[in-house]
């Protein structure tokens, strides 16, 4: 123990702040992480809509491009 009861205090008081700066960090990364997770399952749903957009497409042009064979064989 040392001599001076307010060093000790002063460590104390340190070692509360480290660990209140310490648990900040902790939330900021928990915080950071749900945000990225929530981002990822929305361009994940978004990419889901594309596909089906593209999908559709595709038919409509392999429609569009069996009417245009059966124009050019008239």
């Amino acid at each position: 123990m040392s001599e001076d009861p307010g060093t000790d205090e002063r460590e104390l008081q340190r070692l509360r702040s480290e660990v209140a700066a310490q648990q900040r960090d902790i939330h900021d990364l928990d915080d950071r992480e749900h945000r990225q997770q929530a981002l990822i399952a929305r361009l994940r749903g978004e990419a889901a809509v594309r596909e089906g957009d593209l999908v559709v497409l595709r038919e409509r042009l392999e429609a569009t491009d069996h009417e245009l064979e059966d124009l050019r064989a008239i």
